[in-house]
């Protein structure tokens, strides 16, 4: 029996080409990803054949190495200093994944560094008059409607950092000091009131490998962006009032909103968290802030000149710097070393399998009473070790780091640490509010806050 069809079935291709195409998509999602990884590899084979083998602590997460036990801890340099006595100047930590962070503390060490960051290394992706007439009438306002006398400093010295940098920085008032309400304030407030989750702790340590992932909306995420938003406002606002003085703008406007952006957040949190310190240091030592009073008690009616700020007054230098010493904002720079180098040491050491070493370094950079808040050190010759003064950074500290990307405030920042105190500790005097007090640290945007 035949069968004569009058047409041809129809048979559709559609469905095969899409399968066809989703095929070949995931074919190439596959093969980009056995790339990278035969990449990371590669890489990794290549630094344990060629890289010294450093001690360091063990690896206790598998996925995240140490970098959650740092995150979670309030005093990430007291971890590092631990380790340092025990592994030595130079030691590895393990960090996300098959990862390590080469962690450097000796002297030498840290100014080779600096020396070549921008050639050899990578980033991972004062005004007193406002002073005086705000803060001084603000705190005498609400101690004489006070029954306990008690004012919550850090909220203060976050206003008056953001007040500092928008006048002597841009000739702009922020208006927090006033009680103005102020977006970019709110928003850095927001960061130490919502302490991150652990769901974005976790996501920074695997976005060192995976960097998509700290683009995920986390809550914290979320407070970045509204932060972007709010110091683009102001910058545009800044932009927008120099257009009006026909100021003639020297770089276009991306680059100067990017500049004004990255200055009200360099300059904010680092200041006001150091100024918190100092005043948290002379509260609890009285003599020391009674000597800083006989200093500054020659200023009746006046206010230093700038020159006296920056070279006068070398008891109040003494207590800046000591607090710096003591209390740095940011404890730690991190990059990634893009080429292969040498990091000379004061001593040799052994490595991890017993050989000695000389780009490693042994234990013994720090003075005996390091931990002590001491301001008569700075006026001792012998007050500094002299592998502390190998450190050629500000004053011999790495508060503002070193090298080409210095930070351009470390002539600003402590001038405007000077001008405050000055202000404040011939007003009013310090003391904590419980005689058992003990002060408390959180999270803030990039640093531990008081």
């Amino acid at each position: 029996m035949s069968f004569i069809f009058k047409e041809l079935p129809r048979f559709s291709v559609e469905p095969l080409l899409e399968v066809s195409s989703n095929s070949r998509a995931l074919d190439a999602v596959v093969i980009s990803f056995g790339v990278w990884l035969l990449l990371k590899v590669g890489c990794i084979a290549r630094r344990c054949l060629v890289a010294t083998s450093l001690p360091g602590p063990p690896r206790t997460n598998l996925l995240l190495g140490e970098g959650h036990f740092i995150n979670e801890s309030n005093d990430p340099a007291a971890i590092f200093e631990s380790w340092e006595k025990k592994y030595g100047g130079i030691y590895s930590i393990p960090s996300t994944a098959w990862m390590n962070q080469i962690v450097l503390c000796d002297p030498k060490a840290v100014a080779h560094f600096y020396h070549y960051e921008t050639t050899r290394y990578s980033r991972p992706e004062v005004n007193q008059p406002t002073v005086k007439a705000s803060v001084v009438d603000a705190w005498s306002a609400i101690l004489d409607a006070s029954e306990n006398n008690v004012i919550e400093v850090q909220t203060w010295m976050n206003h008056v950092s953001l007040g500092s940098i928008g006048i002597a920085g841009f000739s702009h008032n922020f208006g927090a000091l006033y009680g103005k309400q102020c977006d970019v304030a709110d928003i850095f407030d927001e960061f130490v009131e919502k302490q991150p989750l652990m769901v974005h702790k976790t996501a920074l340590l695997l976005g060192l490998v995976f960097p998509f992932i700290i683009k995920l909306p986390t809550g914290r995420m979320q407070l970045f962006r509204k932060l972007n938003a709010a110091l683009g406002g102001a910058a545009k606002e800044l932009v927008e009032r120099m257009r009006q003085e026909e100021l003639e703008l020297q770089m276009s406007e991306e680059e100067v909103l990017s500049q004004i952006k990255l200055l009200l957040l360099a300059g904010y949190e680092t200041t006001s968290i150091s100024l918190s310190w100092i005043l948290a240091e002379l509260a609890q030592h009285k003599d020391v802030q009674e000597k800083l009073r006989e200093e500054l008690s020659q200023f009746v009616g006046k206010d230093p000149s700038y020159d006296q700020l920056t070279s006068g007054l070398p008891y109040l230098d003494a207590v800046v710097l000591e607090t710096l010493r003591l209390h740095p904002a940011v404890t730690e720079t991190a990059r990634i070393a893009i080429e292969d180098d040498v990091i000379p040491v004061s001593d040799p050491i052994k490595d991890l399998h017993g050989n000695l070493v000389h780009h490693a370094i042994a234990k013994g950079t720090h003075v005996p009473d390091a931990k002590q808040f001491d301001p008569e050190r700075w006026f001792n010759p012998k007050g500094l070790e002299t592998r502390a003064k190998e450190i050629q950074g500000h004053k011999h500290l790495l508060t503002f780091i070193d090298g080409p990307r210095t930070c351009l405030g470390k002539a600003f920042a402590p001038a405007e640490f000077k001008a405050v105190l000055s202000t404040l500790v011939r007003n009013f005097a310090f003391d904590m509010w419980d005689a058992d007090a003990k002060i408390k640290v959180a999270r803030g945007l990039f640093s531990v806050r008081v």
